[in-house]
């Protein structure tokens, strides 16, 4: 299990260093303005020069909608980096481009890739997951666990969604179920009994135990038996052996409240450097005051990698992340003994500049 945490860590290094280090082998030309500006605003997230970056992040925001098709056909680390900065600022304009080429994807990658970006602007998004639902039911689990989650990220309350979700939890990939169960939590109702009942089965379930903290999490978010719910979270979050750990992490970082803050900092203490990178990546989705005070201080850990993986996540929370401009910009000054590495100052520097713009973009 330490080695998947392991890969994912490099992946991300590997993403980011392709967001700055020139075009990467896969790159396609935008199919509308390959010889055009658009080529060249997707070039220029690619400099090494961050003004020049962050000039060609602005002209992107300001296309609105038509930023989508240019993100979507550049190179993948480029998309994956930038895009959920700039569909969140674009908002409905996005959605709007975003669900025009997911009805004209003609394969099931293409059709992820639009439905995970619809994700990323969440609740403002909500009002389009009626074209995610037949996505429910795809003959790819890939395709199905990612309209599951983003089913979640919006926030769908709507029947047809919630009984999509419900019915997905009979899946016969693993994947898939788990994305349901936690995606049940945010769109579910308290006092559906229905609900309430699948997500037990999956709980109590014997054949996938790794699932269960998935469960766990949307029975506690519903109110049901929550202190039964965070001691199970608990017990196998601090149990190393356990099959069901990773979704335990997943399950704190879901509940985002006071309690589960406090067992993630307990958990931070750890020595298992993969297992600290694992919850850094979580935190980021959890976009709460507590959340990123536990990313903040990460950003000075001894560790490399871990303050690599911490500026690379805060960096994620875009404008969210204002309030803490002061302390990254002192952490990134630093020459003292508890100064970062050089390459982590750099990618801290790109992490304050993509702050900055995203508040001044937001307003």
């Amino acid at each position: 299990m330490k080695y998947l945490y392991y890969a994912l860590f490099l992946s991300l290094i590997s993403v980011l260093l392709s967001c700055t280090n020139g075009q990467t082998e896969d790159q396609q030309p935008s199919r509308e303005t390959a010889d055009g500006d658009g080529q060249s605003l997707i070039e220029g997230l690619q400099s090494e020069d961050i003004d020049a970056k962050m000039n060609a992040y602005k002209e992107l925001v300001s296309l609105g909608g038509e930023a989508v098709p240019l993100l979507l056909d550049g190179p993948k680390p480029t998309l994956l980096f930038y895009g959920p900065h700039i569909f969140h600022l674009v908002g409905n304009d996005a959605a709007d481009a975003l669900v025009r080429e997911l009805q004209e994807a003609e394969n099931e990658e293409r059709k992820r890739d639009m439905i995970e970006a619809l994700g990323w602007i969440g609740p403002e998004a909500v009002e389009y997951s009626d074209h995610i639902l037949p996505a429910v039911s795809s003959t790819s689990a890939e395709v199905r666990s990612t309209a599951c989650r983003t089913l979640g990220l919006m926030g769908a309350t709507d029947e047809q969604s919630v009984d999509a979700l419900v019915l997905a939890l009979n899946d016969p990939e693993y994947s898939v179920v788990e994305e349901a169960a936690f995606a049940l939590g945010d769109t579910a109702s308290p006092d559906s009994d229905d609900v309430i009942r699948e997500l037990l089965r999956i709980y109590n379930s014997d054949e996938n135990v790794w699932i269960a903290p998935a469960a766990a999490s949307s029975l506690y978010k519903l109110g049901y038996h929550r202190d039964e719910m965070l001691g199970y979270i608990e017990q196998y979050a601090n149990d190393d052996a356990a099959p069901q750990r990773l979704n335990s992490f997943r399950a704190l970082t879901e509940i985002c409240n006071a309690q589960s803050f406090e067992m993630i900092r307990s958990l931070m203490r750890d020595e298992d450097t993969p297992n600290r990178l694992y919850l850094i990546e979580l935190l980021s989705n959890c976009r709460t005051p507590e959340s990123l005070d536990i990313l903040l201080d990460t950003v000075s850990d001894p560790d490399p990698g871990v303050q690599f993986m911490a500026i690379t996540e805060i960096g994620k929370m875009g404008e969210f992340a204002e309030g803490v401009l002061p302390e990254l910009i002192e952490i990134r000054d630093r020459t003292d003994s508890m100064a970062i590495s050089p390459m982590n100052r750099s990618s801290l520097d790109l992490t304050i500049t993509l702050i900055t713009t995203d508040s001044e973009l937001s307003e």
